[in-house]
Order: structure tokens, then C-alpha cells, then sequence
């Protein structure tokens, strides 16, 4: 395709597009009707050139740095976000699952024992077999399991958070308007 120029019509004012191959012509002006006799192909050159943009050049326009850089950060946090937070949930809903139940009887001799004791006396005998070396003092399995299982789910909570956040970016980089 021959490069156009815009020609301004001596009646009208009128812009009217014209190739080099019509030097030296007469053209119609599609505002006015007048007839109007186009130069020599020197005269034409002299012209303002019309830039047509191709589609390619117009759609990468349209992606300015902002908006690229909200589709790849967008891209970016979805992704880590959604994948570390359906591991954190699912590892969470297995360990919750797993949790032991808690031994809560007691043989008659030791609940008589405990029942007779008066709260000073109790809080005395604690504080004596907490800090002698009699035996390690664990977390029970319970405990342990369900804090493990509560900080996952925690985790993927957050971690969804982050997805969403990497959704609306993804939202914003393609409704935001480009501009050139």
C-alpha cells in the first residue's frame, strides 16, 4: 500500500487523501464537490503524511507499563497464592482430620485424690512437678495437632487473600483504558 497525504480542498477547507500515483489529477471533494487539481508528486511529498495505525501497532499500544505491570504481578500472585494456599488448606483439613482425641478419664484413686486437694494445695503440687526433672512436660498430641492444623488454615487464608488480590490486579489491568 502507497503511502497517503492529506490534501486541503482550496474550496472547503477540507482534508482529502490522496496517493502519489494521482499526481497531476483532478479529484472530486467529497465535502464540497468541487473539482480540485492535485500538484506534482514534489508538491505531493510536501504534504502532511497520514499514519494509519496497524492493528498489531494499536494493540500493543494499549498496554502501557502500568497495566503490564498489573497483568504479570496479577499473573504472579494468583498463581503462588492460590497454589501455597490450596496446599496450606488442604494439609490444614488433613491434620484437622487427625487430631487425636483427648484422654479425659481418670481412674477413681486419682480423681478422689485431685477432688480432696484445696486450690493452693494444688497450685503448690503443680508448680512442684513442673519444675522438677521427673518428667519432660510435652504438648499433648491434641494440642500440638490442632495448633498445626489452625496456623495451616491460617496460611491458606492468607494465601487466598493474596490470590484475590492477584485477581483484582488481573481485573484492573484489562478494564483500564490505554493510553498512547
Amino acid at each position: 500500500m502507497s503511502q497517503r497525504y492529506l490534501l486541503k480542498c482550496p474550496q472547503c477547507d477540507a482534508g482529502i487523501e490522496i496517493e502519489t500515483t494521482q499526481a497531476g489529477q483532478q479529484i472530486q471533494c467529497p465535502s464540497c464537490s468541487s473539482l480540485t487539481k492535485i500538484g506534482t508528486l514534489r508538491e505531493i511529498r510536501q504534504l502532511d503524511v497520514i499514519v494509519e495505525e496497524s492493528p498489531i501497532a494499536s494493540r500493543s499500544s494499549a498496554w502501557t507499563p502500568l497495566k503490564r505491570w498489573l497483568f504479570v504481578v496479577g499473573i504472579l500472585l494468583f498463581v503462588i497464592g492460590a497454589a501455597v494456599g490450596f496446599y496450606s488448606w488442604s494439609n490444614g483439613k488433613k491434620l484437622e482430620s487427625s487430631v487425636p482425641k483427648p484422654d479425659t478419664t481418670l481412674d477413681a484413686p486419682t480423681a478422689n485424690a485431685i477432688d480432696l486437694l484445696s486450690p493452693a494445695d494444688m497450685a503448690k503440687t503443680w508448680d512442684a512437678v513442673s519444675e522438677s526433672d521427673i518428667a519432660e512436660w510435652n504438648e499433648h498430641p491434641h494440642i500440638s495437632t490442632r495448633r498445626r492444623a489452625n496456623e495451616s488454615l491460617i496460611t491458606a487464608y492468607v494465601f487466598f487473600a493474596i490470590a484475590a488480590a492477584g485477581l483484582i490486579m488481573l481485573a484492573s489491568a484489562l478494564v483500564i483504558k490505554g493510553s498512547a
